[in-house]
């Protein structure tokens, strides 16, 4: 009877609710990374990382000589290659058995709530694809600036990625042991950008000082999302790394070549500081940015700037029929998309035909063994899960640049 239920509850699942819906979903609002290369014939997998060639040397076997001269001595192009770890990332659903039950009574309440259950992890799902693609591959959520011994008031450097109600480890930076912090706590509330109240009082020793970040639940040392993440934005456009030996295994020391422009603006937004950056990418390689992606502040801020110049501010249509403002710049119009995600003050130029997201499978039911819901040993429920195994990068760090320390209107 039981086999019967779960063969019956997996077609459900998987004709409403699979590929294409999954897609649908988390692909809607113009999503960043449906806007980054997808090209699979770039790169090489090992089953369990992700290679492929940078190009960063030029053929110098060019030159112009006298007539009889001696031709330039022959040259090549130079490429290193870039290994880029396999990241794993799951979304699980939990159901009670008497939901089962009161299907067999009461025909679609099964469906119904598989329904919302659905919409949450869509949603969830969504949110937390958008937050790693601006994060620095750590999973890093905050990172702490001091709480007061045994306090359940932390101190971070942002609260922009917490909200109440959040399951939550405080960890050390290194290796993630608990130290003076606190596994598996929640996020009672908000009190302002930098401070936030826990269930659970934390830094029973001492202060956390920011050798201690926050992190998404794991409950353990070992099952956080410390270092499991995909490489966001702030581990690609960087001219420091935040990978241990660098990001793709080149060390920006050993390899100066692999770094991003940045530029600390600290000050009100102008045309003028944003056509340098360009500029600067431009000089520094070989790509040219496609896209500015920032903040709803930043977009205000450039609003604001045209506004007080009575200049027209220019539009463009996105894929999916998404208008956006636009910055002209080389001949070339960049898109401005805001990010709800994105850290106050940044504002990344990108180009994006340079991003690459590199996808050995994308969401999909895992049904290894037949079916996609398991019974719950020990609990009257029954669960089933998602998993995506992927991650991004980018074929060359100088194409891309950030305008940080914005202020913003």
């Amino acid at each position: 009877m039981a086999e019967a239920s779960l063969t019956t509850y997996d077609a459900v699942l998987k004709t409403c609710y699979g590929p294409d819906f999954i897609q649908e979903q988390l692909n809607n609002k113009n999503n960043l990374l449906e806007r980054f290369d997808r090209n699979t014939d770039e790169y090489e997998y090992d089953g369990k990382n992700f290679t492929f060639p940078a190009h960063y040397g030029r053929n110098e076997g060019i030159g112009s000589r006298a007539s009889g001269g001696t031709l330039p001595t022959a040259g090549s192009q130079s490429y290193k290659a870039v290994v880029i770890p396999r990241k794993e990332s799951f979304g699980v659903i939990k159901i009670n058995r008497d939901v089962i039950k009161a299907s067999d009574k009461k025909g679609g309440a099964f469906e119904k709530v598989l329904s919302t259950e659905m919409r949450g992890l869509m949603t969830d799902l969504k949110n937390n694809n958008d937050r790693q693609l601006f994060n620095d591959g750590l999973g890093t959520l905050a990172t702490c600036d001091g709480a007061g011994a045994n306090s359940t008031t932390i101190n971070v450097d942002s609260t922009r990625r917490l909200r109440a109600g959040q399951a939550i480890d405080i960890c050390a930076v290194s290796g993630g042991s608990e130290g003076y912090g606190q596994l598996n706590t929640t996020v009672s509330s908000i009190t302002n950008a930098t401070r936030f109240v826990v269930a659970d009082a934390v830094g029973t020793y001492g202060s956390l000082s920011s050798d201690y970040a926050v992190y998404p639940y794991g409950g353990h040392a070992s099952d956080n999302s410390l270092g499991y993440e995909i490489y966001g934005l702030d581990a690609i456009v960087a001219t420091t790394d935040t990978i241990t030996s660098g990001l793709g295994g080149l060390d920006v020391s050993t390899y100066p070549w692999w770094k991003s422009t940045l530029t600390d603006h600290s000050a009100a937004l102008t045309t003028l500081a944003m056509q340098k950056i360009v500029d600067d990418i431009e000089a520094a390689g070989n790509g040219s940015p496609s896209a500015i992606v920032t903040t709803s502040g930043c977009v205000r801020a450039y609003w604001q700037y045209m506004e007080a110049q009575r200049m027209f501010t220019n539009s463009m249509t996105m894929d999916g029929g998404v208008k956006a403002m636009a910055f002209t710049a080389n001949g070339k119009t960049l898109p401005i998309i805001a990010d709800k995600y994105c850290w106050a003050g940044d504002m990344f130029f990108l180009d994006e035909k340079d991003m690459v997201h590199l996808v050995l499978s994308d969401w999909e039911w895992v049904d290894d063994d037949g079916h996609v819901f398991k019974w719950v040993s020990g609990q009257d429920q029954i669960t089933a899960y998602m998993a995506k195994y992927d991650n991004v990068a980018c074929y060359s760090r100088a194409s891309h640049g950030l305008l940080y320390n914005v202020t913003e209107a």
